[in-house]
C-alpha cells in the first residue's frame, strides 16, 4: 500500500482546509427541498467526527494502492480502532468495505486482524473478523466484504467500530470505501422545486480591499496562500484571530446572501483543555442606511475545543448561508475565542456572496398519466419535441483508435460497437487539451481553453462565471446529478456547478459506479434529469477486475502482473517521470525487454514493457465497455430510451511511446487528441457515421439541441445538425498543451506551448517556444517542419488567434497544465494516478 511519504505540514491550516473540503457536495448549503433518507452512508465522509484510538498521527483518509488498485481508504498503523457514532441504519442495511494490508518496505510480517463491531442499542456485537496475510511491496490485494446489519426494523443511531491489530511496526492497513447501504425511507414533502445557491462574488479574493482590525494582542487577520510539495498554491484560507475582524463593503441583490465556511481542528499532540473557538458575523447598511444604524449579528458560532477532532485531515466544519437583504452592506467577521482554547486552529475556507434561485422541477410525461409538462420556454434551434433527459457518459483516457469498431485489431468494446449501430458516430473528434481538467472544462461548457481559462496552475478551478451544461439543464427544471471517479474533479474544483448531487467517488471502477448509477436512474425516472458519469477507466494504473485483466493475453508469464506501480519494480521511476513530468524516451525493440535503461543520453524503454501496458489498457476498455452496456440497458428497460439523448465520450487519449512519450498531457500527437464521441437515443435520427472533423466542445451544444434546450450565449461549439448541414464551411479544430516536452542530452526537460489546427486534409502545429511550424497531411506521409510562410494562411491565423488567449508561449523548466496539483488532496490524487513521486 502506497501512502504519501511526506505530509505537508506548513501551514497546517491549509492542509486541513483542503482535506476537509475534499468531500463537500456541490450543494453544501442547506437545500429546502426534502429528499429521501440516505440509502448510502459513506463513512469516509464521517471520518472527521470519528473517534480514533491508537495509530498515532498515522490514521488518515488517503488514496491507498494495493496490487495496482487505488482506493479511497482510512489508512492506519495497527493497532488502531475507529469508532463511528450516530450512524442511522435503515431497513435491510448492509455494511460494505474492502480490507487490505501492506508492508511498503517489503518483506513479510504477521497477519493483520480486521474486526467490525456494531452496537445498535443492545450492546456491542462482533459481526466480522478476518486475518489478512501481509504481502510486502504492495503485492497483496483488497478483499471485499458485505455484512448485513439490520432486517426490517430501523435503528436511529448505531455505533460502528472498525479495528485493525497485528502486523508489525512497518505495516499499514486500510479500510477502503466503507459505507452503509440500505433501503432508506420514502421521500416526504414537496420536490416540485429546485433550490440553488450560485456563488457570484468571492470575498476572499478581495481581501486586499477589506478593512481589518487587530486583536488586543496585536495579531491581525491574514490570508494564507501557501504552496504544496509540488510548488503549487493551496486554495486561500482566512485566519481571523480572536478579537480581530475583517470588514467588506458588499452590494447584495434581492435574492443574494452571504455564505461562510468555517473549519476548526485541534493539534493531535496538544493537551485537551476547556475553552471554545469560533466566529461571529454581523452586518449593517452602508451608504443609504439610517444615520448611526447599529450592527445586527447574523451568526455566532462557538465550538468546544475539547471535542474538536485532531490529526491530519480531521476537523469540524460549519457552513452557514446568511440572509442580508437588498442593498449595500458592511459585513464584518470577527474571531471569537474563550480562555483555554490552546492548540486549536481555525480558518474560513470560503466567504462569498451567493444568489438564491428556485426553479420548477420538470417531470416526465407518461402516456395516459394525465400530467402535462410545464412550459419549457425557448427550445433549442433543433426544435426537439419536448424536453428530453440528457445522459453524458465519459471514459477517462480512452483513445479513439483503440476501439474495435473504429478500426483497432482487438475487439475491446463489443457492446459499444453494437450500440453504435443505432446511433451517430463522429469519426474525427479532437479534444481541445490532452489532460483531464481543461478537456472536461471544454466538454461541460462547450468552450475552448482561451474562453474558459482552465489550462494552467493558476486557473485550474472552473471559473464561477463559466456556464455549464448542468446549469443550463437545472435552470430548465432538470434534476441534475454527477458520479465522478476522477479525484481531480472533486467538489471545490468548480465542476460541480449546476449539480444537485455531485458524488465524489475517487478511483471507483466502472462496475462500482454502475451499482450507484442504475438505482439513481430508477429513482428519478419520473423526473426530467441530466446525468453525468465520469468513469476513471481506462486511466492508469491499468487494473481491470477479474478476467478482463488478462483477457487479451491469457498466457502471459512476464514480469508485469498487478505490480506496474510498485516502487520495487525497476521501471517504476521511469514510468513516473514519463507520465508525471513528460520525460521523452527512446523506445528499444531488443535488449531491454520488459525493463528500462538509464543512460547518459536519457531514458530507454523496452518495447515489450510498453506493449504489456497497452494490453492491460485494452483490458480496462473491455471492462468499461461491459459496464457501459449495463447503464444503457437500464435506460431502455426503464422505458426512458425514447425520451433520453445520450453521449458516450472520452476526455483525451493515451500515448504508449509512439512519439517517445508515455501517458498524456505532454504531447499534442493526434493519437492522444483523438477521442470517441457517439450520440444515442432520442432525436439522433437514422444511424450514421460523420467524417467531418469535430471538437469535444461540440458535445454540449449538441446535447442541448437534441434535448430541446437553447444553448447559452458564449458556447463556441457547433451542434450536430450544423456540423452536418450541406455546404457548411469547414473550420479548423484547435487543440493545445502548455507543456509539450522535449529533452536534449545533458539538459533538463523543457516545456513549451504547442497549438494544433486540424482540417480533414491537413494538420498544422505551432511550437510557440521554438517558433517552429510542423505540417502533416492527414491521409498519410510524414510530418515535416516548414518555414512560417509555407503555412496555409487561414490555419496560421486561427492558431495565432487561439494562442493569444493562452497564458504563455515561451519555454519553461516546469510543466504548466499536466500532472500538477493545487491542493494537498490533488498531490495525493496525482501520486495515486502515477503523475508524482
Amino acid at each position: 500500500m502506497r501512502v504519501p511519504s511526506t505530509w505537508v505540514v506548513l501551514p497546517i491550516l491549509l492542509v486541513l482546509l483542503d482535506l476537509g473540503c475534499r468531500r463537500e457536495r456541490a450543494a453544501e448549503a442547506p437545500v429546502p427541498v426534502p429528499v429521501p433518507e440516505e440509502t448510502r452512508i459513506d463513512l469516509l465522509d464521517r471520518f472527521p467526527e470519528a473517534e480514533v484510538e491508537g495509530g498515532g498521527d498515522s490514521t488518515v483518509v488517503d488514496f491507498a494502492l494495493l496490487a495496482d488498485e487505488v482506493r479511497d481508504a482510512v489508512v492506519v498503523r495497527p493497532p488502531a480502532t475507529i469508532r463511528f457514532r450516530g450512524v442511522p441504519l435503515h431497513p435491510h442495511a448492509v455494511l460494505s468495505f474492502g480490507v487490505g494490508a501492506d508492508r511498503p518496505a517489503g518483506g513479510t510480517a504477521p497477519p493483520v486482524s480486521f474486526v467490525v463491531r456494531i452496537d445498535a442499542g443492545d450492546g456491542p456485537k462482533e459481526v466480522f473478523r478476518r486475518d489478512e496475510v501481509v504481502r510486502g511491496g504492495g503485492k497483496g490485494g483488497w478483499s471485499d466484504v458485505e455484512i448485513p446489519l439490520t432486517e426490517a426494523s430501523p435503528v436511529a443511531a448505531a455505533e460502528i467500530v472498525l479495528e485493525a491489530t497485528g502486523g508489525d511496526l512497518a505495516v499499514v492497513a486500510g479500510w477502503a470505501w466503507p459505507e452503509v447501504v440500505s433501503d432508506g425511507a420514502p421521500a416526504s414533502g414537496d420536490r416540485s422545486e429546485i433550490a440553488r445557491e450560485e456563488p457570484v462574488r468571492d470575498l476572499l479574493a478581495s481581501f486586499a480591499d477589506a478593512r481589518t482590525s487587530a486583536a488586543p494582542g496585536g495579531e491581525t487577520p491574514r490570508l494564507l496562500e501557501g504552496h504544496n510539495d509540488a510548488g503549487r498554491p493551496y486554495p486561500p484560507a482566512l485566519v481571523v484571530p480572536a478579537g480581530a475582524s475583517v470588514r467588506w463593503e458588499v452590494e447584495a441583490g434581492p435574492s443574494e446572501a452571504l455564505r461562510v465556511r468555517f473549519h476548526a481542528s485541534r493539534e493531535s499532540r496538544s493537551a485537551v483543555a476547556a475553552g471554545t473557538i469560533g466566529f461571529s458575523v454581523r452586518a449593517r447598511r452602508s451608504g443609504g442606511g439610517a444615520p448611526g444604524e447599529s450592527w445586527k449579528e447574523l451568526e455566532r458560532e462557538s465550538l468546544d475545543v475539547a471535542t474538536l477532532p485532531s490529526g491530519m485531515g480531521r476537523m469540524r466544519s460549519v457552513g452557514r448561508t446568511l440572509t442580508l437583504g437588498e442593498g449595500r452592506w458592511e459585513v464584518e467577521l470577527e474571531g471569537v475565542e474563550a480562555p483555554g482554547a490552546r492548540g486549536a486552529h481555525a480558518a474560513f475556507g470560503a466567504v462569498e456572496v451567493v444568489r438564491r434561485t428556485t426553479t420548477v422541477r420538470r417531470t416526465a410525461l407518461r402516456p395516459g398519466s394525465g400530467r402535462a409538462l410545464r412550459p419549457l420556454g425557448k427550445l433549442g434551434a433543433g426544435g426537439a419535441a419536448g424536453p428530453r433527459n440528457i445522459v453524458l457518459l465519459l471514459a477517462d483516457t480512452l483513445r479513439d483508435d483503440h476501439l474495435g469498431s473504429h478500426g483497432y485489431e482487438r475487439d475491446t468494446a463489443p457492446a459499444l460497437a453494437r450500440w453504435e449501430r443505432e446511433g451517430v458516430v463522429l469519426e474525427d473528434v479532437s479534444t481541445p487539451a490532452p489532460s483531464t481538467l481543461p478537456a472536461t472544462a471544454c466538454l461541460l461548457t462547450g468552450t475552448s481553453p482561451p474562453r474558459n481559462r482552465v489550462f494552467a496552475e493558476a486557473s485550474r478551478r472552473l471559473p464561477l462565471g463559466a456556464r455549464t451544461l448542468a446549469e443550463v439543464a437545472q435552470d430548465a427544471g432538470y434534476t441534475t446529478a454527477a458520479f465522478i471517479a476522477n479525484p481531480l474533479l472533486a467538489p471545490g474544483s468548480g465542476f460541480e456547478q449546476g449539480f444537485e448531487e455531485y458524488e465524489d467517488l475517487a478511483f471507483m471502477d466502472a462496475g462500482r459506479l454502475d451499482r450507484l448509477v442504475e438505482p439513481w436512474i430508477r429513482r428519478h425516472r419520473s423526473e426530467r434529469f441530466l446525468l453525468y458519469v465520469h468513469a476513471i477507466d481506462p486511466h492508469a494504473p491499468y487494473v481491470a477486475p477479474g478476467v478482463d485483466y488478462s483477457f487479451f493475453d491469457p498466457e502471459y508469464a512476464g514480469l508485469v502482473d498487478h505490480d506496474t506501480w510498485s516502487v520495487h519494480r525497476p521501471w517504476f521511476r521511469a514510468l513516473l517521470v514519463a507520465a508525471g513530468r513528460g520525460m521523452p524516451f527512446e523506445v528499444v525493440e531488443e535488449g531491454v525487454g520488459e525493463g528500462v535503461e538509464w543512460t547518459a543520453r536519457g531514458l530507454r524503454v523496452g518495447r515489450p514493457l510498453l506493449r504489456r501496458l497497452e494490453t492491460l489498457y485494452d483490458g480496462e476498455i473491455r471492462f468499461w465497455d461491459r459496464q457501459l452496456d449495463r447503464v444503457l440497458a437500464t435506460l431502455r428497460e426503464e422505458g426512458l430510451w425514447d425520451e433520453t439523448v445520450v453521449a458516450v465520450v472520452a476526455d483525451h487519449g493515451e500515448g504508449f511511446g509512439e512519439t517517445g512519450h508515455y501517458g498524456h498531457g505532454f504531447d499534442i500527437d493526434e493519437r492522444i487528441l483523438r477521442v470517441p464521441v457517439v450520440f444515442l437515443g432520442a432525436g439522433v435520427g437514422e444511424p450514421r457515421r460523420v467524417s467531418r472533423p469535430a471538437s469535444l466542445i461540440d458535445v454540449a451544444p449538441t446535447l442541448l439541441d437534441l434535448a430541446g434546450l437553447a444553448a447559452p450565449e458564449g458556447m463556441e461549439g457547433m451542434p450536430l445538425r450544423e456540423l452536418e448541414a450541406p455546404g457548411a464551411e469547414e473550420r479548423p479544430i484547435l487543440s493545445c498543451t502548455l507543456s509539450q516536452s522535449s529533452l536534449s542530452p545533458g539538459r533538463p526537460i523543457s516545456y513549451q506551448t504547442a497549438v494544433a489546427a486540424r482540417t480533414a486534409a491537413l494538420e498544422v502545429v505551432h511550437f510557440a517556444g521554438d517558433r517552429t511550424w510542423r505540417v502533416r497531411r492527414r491521409d498519410g506521409g510524414p510530418a515535416r517542419f516548414v518555414e512560417e510562410g509555407a503555412v496555409p494562411v487561414e490555419l496560421k491565423a486561427a492558431i495565432l488567434e487561439f494562442e493569444a488567449g493562452l497564458p504563455r508561449s515561451g519555454t519553461s523548466a516546469a510543466p504548466q497544465d499536466a500532472g500538477l496539483a493545487t491542493s494537498g488532496r490533488e498531490v495525493n490524487a496525482l501520486r495515486a494516478l502515477g503523475y508524482l513521486h
